[in-house]
Parts: C-alpha cells; sequence; structure tokens
C-alpha cells in the first residue's frame, strides 16, 4: 500500500505541475522475474511464454529464472485471486509504485506511456485492480 501511494504521489506531483503526459520508468535489472510472475497470476498464463534472457542470460540463466517464477507461483497461486494480493506477494516495490501512478492518471484522466516489460505489467496490475 505505501509503494501504491508513492505512486499516486508522483503521478498528482506531474499533474499539478501541468504535465500532459506521465511516463514511468523502470531499469529492468532484475525486476523482470517479478514482473513475469506477477504476470503469469494475472494472465494467466505459463512462466515459460513470458520469461526471456532479460540483461543477457545465457539459456542456463533462463532455465533457472524460469523454475524460480514457477516456484513462486506455485507458493502463491492459491492466495494470488485478487490483484492487490498478488502484487503484495510477487510484485516489487517499483511496480507496485508505477501500478499506483497508473491507477492516480487514470483517475486524473492524464493519459501514461506504457514502455517496457516491467512497466506492462504495473499497467496490467492496474487495470485489473
Amino acid at each position: 500500500r505505501m509503494a501504491l501511494a508513492a505512486g499516486r504521489d508522483s503521478a498528482q506531483r506531474a499533474a499539478e505541475g501541468s504535465a500532459q503526459l506521465f511516463i514511468g520508468g523502470e531499469m529492468g535489472i532484475g525486476n523482470t522475474t517479478s514482473a513475469s510472475a506477477l504476470a503469469a497470476v494475472l494472465l494467466p498464463r505459463s512462466p515459460l511464454t513470458l520469461v526471456g534472457p532479460g540483461t543477457g542470460l545465457d539459456l542456463t540463466g533462463v532455465r533457472h529464472k524460469i523454475q524460480v517464477i514457477q516456484s513462486a507461483v506455485r507458493l502463491h497461486a492459491a492466495h494470488c485471486g485478487e490483484p492487490l494480493e498478488a502484487l503484495r506477494r510477487l510484485g516489487g516495490f517499483e511496480i507496485a509504485a508505477l501500478a499506483g501512478a497508473y491507477l492516480c492518471c487514470a483517475q486524473l484522466g492524464v493519459p501514461v506511456l506504457v514502455d517496457g516489460f516491467i512497466c506492462s505489467a504495473a499497467a496490467l496490475c492496474a487495470v485489473r485492480l
């Protein structure tokens, strides 16, 4: 909830500063795993269809990443029926903050540019919320 609020506050500051477009950003280093896990439970889709090399993993690394995501989804699946709980259990602070910002922008009528996998997972979560 604190992360959602941080995103909301960021979007509100942007809107108060006369922003005509909100662009959330992320680095995509290390957080594609949580974004993939979150997308897997919200869509629902197999992690096999969502996982890629990210910032340059080799095939062994991709396989390990898939195993980690599958384990996380198995561990938390019974509790992820609601998007907020899925976000709490599988998302990171940055994903939750982006989702909070997107929700606030929707409420304020500020257009959002969604660019990148992590931002897309956050937007998916915002839509489901």
